[in-house]
């Protein structure tokens, strides 16, 4: 039946515009894999703007002079809720009342005095028989006088207690005014405060937001320029893949064999299945040579 050695060669020969973009991409993989790693060089963060470092200089510097009016505003309220039973009078009575009514005191003893010497006079050149009205008289005018000392001093240090009370008053209407001013003085300044921080703080962070943007812009530049080649090298094998089985292929086939029909048989057969393997050959590329 003769020999059974068989031998076949079979070659894929691509369309010409196929081979010039795969042996392209091989250059620009062989670029890429050659380059050293490049680092980017520019900021990647915003810092701070001058209005945000400004806004927190100014945060740390006012914190709390509001709060300072508003203590003593406090305090003044404190004053001016005092109770009336609380308060020492003495220190709003004036310390010179008695002085005030020592002379007009001394004047009722003087006019004393003088009646109750008249009264002696009178009731000297008198019969005994006068002894008993004299002594009425003389009584009369001691209790008078008394009297007169009494009101005095009672008027004028009920006087003056009146006028401690109205003063007392009008110092505690006064703390309570005062009260209300160092409170609202205290809102306005931590208010004031509150609104130039916000200000410094929004514009400053627009004038970062900008600033990061460009920052973001130049990094993308650095990256679309560095990973240039990679994207062509992408690109290209996308449109490589995208032309599979849309062009055949150049196929021979040449076997060389020895044998009987055994051998021949087996040949065809080996040439049938690697037709059908391949993805973009078929039955009728193969040239069977027998």
């Amino acid at each position: 039946m003769g020999s059974k050695k068989k031998t076949t060669t079979q070659t894929y020969k691509p369309p010409s515009w196929v081979e010039g973009a795969s042996r392209q991409a091989i250059g620009i993989g062989q670029r890429i894999a050659g380059q050293e790693y490049e680092a980017y060089g520019g900021e990647r963060v915003a810092g701070l703007s001058d209005n945000e470092r400004q806004g927190l200089d100014m945060a740390s510097r006012t914190a709390g002079e509001g709060q300072s009016y508003m203590r003593q505003g406090a305090d003044y309220a404190a004053r001016g809720a005092m109770q009336f039973a609380d308060a020492d009078m003495s220190t709003y009575m004036n310390p010179y009342i008695k002085q005030a009514l020592d002379p007009a005191a001394r004047e009722i003893r003087e006019e004393g005095a003088r009646g109750a010497t008249a009264l002696d006079d009178r009731y000297t050149s008198m019969s005994a028989f006068g002894g008993s009205r004299a002594a009425l008289m003389q009584s009369e005018n001691r209790e008078k006088t008394l009297q007169g000392i009494s009101d005095l001093y009672g008027k004028g240090y009920a006087a003056a207690y009146e006028s401690a009370v109205g003063i007392w008053g009008d110092e505690r209407a006064r703390d309570m005014q005062a009260a209300g001013r160092f409170q609202s003085i205290g809102m306005s300044i931590t208010q004031a405060n509150t609104t130039d921080i916000s200000t410094l703080m929004t514009t400053g962070a627009t004038d970062r937001g900008i600033q990061q943007a460009m920052k973001d812009f130049d990094y993308s530049q650095f990256i679309e320029n560095r990973d240039w080649d990679f994207r062509a090298l992408g690109a290209l094998i996308a449109a490589l893949e995208g032309t599979k089985g849309s062009y055949g292929t150049e196929q021979t086939t040449e076997s060389k064999e020895s044998g009987g029909e055994f051998a021949q048989a087996l040949g065809l057969a080996a040439t049938l299945i690697g037709a059908f393997y391949n993805p973009v050959g078929t039955a009728a590329n193969v040239v069977a040579e027998t």
